[in-house]
């Protein structure tokens, strides 16, 4: 991942200050379209034209793509879509990948995978291509390509490492949201293609994700990595909420794709059940265990709950029995967002913390609050969200197994030569006569 400049963040921070907040009723779409515009708004704050991307880390541009996809399923209003498909193309990469140039070396196993799954979204609600050599599926399926050929049996019996190359921070260890974003790309295009080899890869990935018991088989607990240097023999107790809910809708899309099999439904209803009752308070409302009660929650985590959101909403769709359970929650966690988002020069700034749910705004800002209120409060529409298609229900994104095999993203730093050694041998010499120098100048 990448840190950009945070300039622009910072000149927002003396803007802002508590004015009021606006209230929502879930129960009338009218006023939800209100919410969804409003919170957009603040979103886009953060967007940056030239640079087709989110002043944010580079996977949230992707998720936040992905949340105004959703805008457009559940609303059917095209006012961003112009945005979404430019930034979409310009973010593609050079081939097809989702891993651009500019982005390469720092891109992690996690950053590549989220970005698929924005594009197997686009692909799903049949969002135009714009392009006819553009299949968003086509790119779906490279990510899981390239992402699937990165499995690594040198440690921990397999599962992908977070990072793709060794020169970076996180390559010794095998993280959750690395493998279940290739599990839900896996389950995706399971369905999209009715393609086993999708769902063999996904039972693989589940497996294996069992084994080391990243997802707890007994109480669906999802846990953060592991060490490869330990060879996953234990594992970090961090629990976030995306990374059960990537699961989550993975299941969902199995159950799906193979008719209501039971084992699938197994796990999803596991998986249910967890995050409902770890990720929701006593009044229903989204929070982040992890990180929101001690208020350290990050710049990227304070988006973790906006996908969580999502997934449920996907799992509302592929399992349409689950929206009597799920849709209180979803209510009344976008009644507490739109409560929370209360700051601001404009009086409308979402902030972190919605549990309090009495219109006090945290002084919390950012690009994560305002996703996250985003993808809640538009939840609450997911009956009326278009349809996820698949090849054989209407999809006209184009499948093509073979993407990504052909380029595959790997870079190593070579070895250095003797000539290498040479000339480092001498530069250093001569930078250090020059720093001599110039410290006998300052000094005489």
């Amino acid at each position: 991942m990448k840190c950009y400049d945070y300039i622009y963040i910072w000149v927002l921070f003396f803007l802002l200050k508590s004015v009021a907040c606006f209230n929502l009723d879930p129960n009338d779409k009218d006023s939800v379209y209100d919410g969804i515009d409003t919170v957009t708004k603040g979103m886009l704050n953060y967007y940056q034209p030239s640079s087709h991307d989110f002043t944010a880390y580079w996977w949230m541009t992707g998720s936040c793509l992905n949340g105004m996809l959703n805008t457009y399923s559940g609303t059917k209003n095209k006012t961003h879509m112009g945005l979404v498909v430019d930034s979409l193309l310009a973010n593609k990469g050079e081939n097809d990948d989702f891993a651009p140039d500019n982005e390469k070396f720092n891109l992690g196993n996690d950053d590549q995978g989220i970005w698929g799954l924005t594009g197997m979204s686009a692909a799903e609600i049949n969002i135009q291509d714009n392009q006819s050599d553009v299949s968003w599926a086509a790119i779906a399926q490279a990510v899981t390509n390239e992402m699937s050929a990165r499995w690594d049996n040198s440690s921990c019996n397999g599962g992908i490492r977070w990072q793709i190359y060794s020169f970076n921070q996180g390559y010794s260890y095998k993280n959750t949201i690395s493998n279940g974003a290739l599990f839900q790309l896996a389950s995706r295009l399971a369905r999209y293609t009715r393609n086993d080899t999708y769902a063999e890869l996904a039972r693989k990935v589940w497996d294996w994700s069992v084994s080391v018991n990243f997802v707890d088989a007994d109480s669906y607990a999802v846990y953060d990595g592991s060490k490869t240097e330990t060879n996953c023999s234990s594992v970090t107790n961090e629990q976030w909420s995306y990374t059960t809910g990537v699961y989550l809708a993975g299941t969902a899309f199995l159950y799906n794709y193979t008719n209501g099999t039971s084992e699938w439904k197994g796990h999803m209803d596991g998986l249910l059940n967890r995050t409902l009752n770890h990720y929701f308070n006593e009044d229903k409302i989204i929070y982040e265990p992890t990180c929101e009660t001690s208020n350290t929650c990050n710049y990227d985590q304070t988006g973790f709950k906006g996908m969580l959101a999502r997934y449920l909403s996907y799992t509302m769709q592929l399992a349409p029995y689950t929206a009597e359970t799920i849709m209180p929650y979803l209510h009344a966690s976008a009644k507490a967002a739109a409560l929370a988002c209360s700051g601001g020069y404009d009086g409308v700034t979402c902030g972190n913390r919605w549990t309090w749910n009495n219109g006090t705004w945290d002084k919390n800002y950012g690009l994560g609050e305002q996703l996250s209120a985003l993808e809640v409060i538009q939840s609450v529409l997911t009956p009326q969200y278009s349809p996820l298609l698949s090849l054989d229900t209407g999809a006209r994104s184009k499948s093509d197994p073979s993407a990504g095999q052909i380029t595959q993203v790997s870079y190593s730093v070579p070895a250095a030569t003797k000539s290498d050694k040479g000339w480092a041998g001498f530069l250093t010499a001569l930078f250090s006569f020059l720093f001599l120098l110039f410290s006998l100048w300052l000094f005489f």
